[in-house]
């Protein structure tokens, strides 16, 4: 499981998709008291398992919700709050890919509206959709 964080990693790089610090993954097992994500300001064609950040999953004293428990020396990207709000109650999403592909982010700056081909892929609960034109990732939502 953690192998394949870096293996993504390495291969939405490739299709420029990210810049080598941008972007990141968080994964949760099926009732797991831990989430696995992408550590800060590392370089995301490096991250190999040892890397991968393990927060547990504690309950909120005060509310008894449930939170990522970041300890001290702990460094998660800076979306941690963004992957547990996917994530949190959420029964199928296990896997979130956060991407800042370039060239969506220049054509939002830009004004132009998304223009989506085909969708490859709806397992577990996620739609990805590809742009064939610009080759990234439009729309990435959950389909509960």
């Amino acid at each position: 499981m953690l192998t394949a964080i870096g293996d993504v990693m390495r291969r939405v790089y490739e299709r420029g998709w990210v810049t080598t610090r941008d972007g990141n993954i968080s994964m949760r097992k099926r009732e797991g008291n831990y989430l696995y994500i992408t550590p800060s300001g590392w370089r995301k064609t490096i991250v190999h398992p040892e890397h991968v950040v393990r927060i547990e999953i504690v309950k909120e004293a005060h509310t008894g919700e449930l939170i990522p428990n970041v300890r001290e020396g702990q460094q998660p990207s800076g979306e941690l709050w963004m992957h547990w709000n996917l994530q949190r109650d959420a029964r199928k999403t296990r896997t979130v890919v956060h991407v800042h592909a370039t060239h969506i982010v220049a054509a939002m700056y830009a004004g132009a509206r998304s223009h989506v081909d085909d969708m490859i892929s709806r397992q577990d609960g996620v739609l990805v959709v590809l742009d064939h034109d610009h080759r990234v990732a439009q729309i990435a939502q959950a389909a509960e």
